[in-house]
């Protein structure tokens, strides 16, 4: 399967953090779709099934780590792979993220952006 044929959902509050991952990921052959909060990702996920989900964890509505308990929970999506990204940089916060499933965590201070294309590529392919 191409990267064109891949859909990542992107559940990101941060108007200019969507934008450039999404501009990016496009750029880069995949389908992309945004969600405001963990809550519209969720229905989202159900309703496309992605490939990957990027989740932040600090958000309105439904926070992420709520969501990705739904993600987990549900039969639709809970083998949807997940990227947490999030401002919190304690070992608490990524061990609790990765015993609720997630497949990766990045604090978003620490990466660039071609550094979230790798390891989505290297989950995806």
């Amino acid at each position: 399967m191409s990267k064109s044929q891949k859909k990542i959902l992107i559940v990101e509050d941060d108007k200019s953090m969507q934008k450039v991952l999404s501009q990016k990921l496009s750029i880069e052959g995949y389908e992309v779709s945004v969600a405001n909060n963990g809550q519209e990702g969720f229905d989202l996920a159900v309703d496309i099934k992605p490939d990957l989900i990027l989740l932040d964890i600090i958000m309105p509505v439904v926070d992420g780590m709520t969501a990705l308990d739904m993600l987990h929970n549900n039969s639709v999506t809970t083998t949807i792979p997940v990227i947490m990204l999030t401002n919190l940089d304690s070992k608490e916060t990524v061990i609790e993220a990765q015993k609720r499933g997630a497949h990766d965590f990045l604090i978003k201070s620490n990466w660039k952006i071609n550094d979230i294309i790798q390891r989505i590529d290297a989950l995806l392919h």
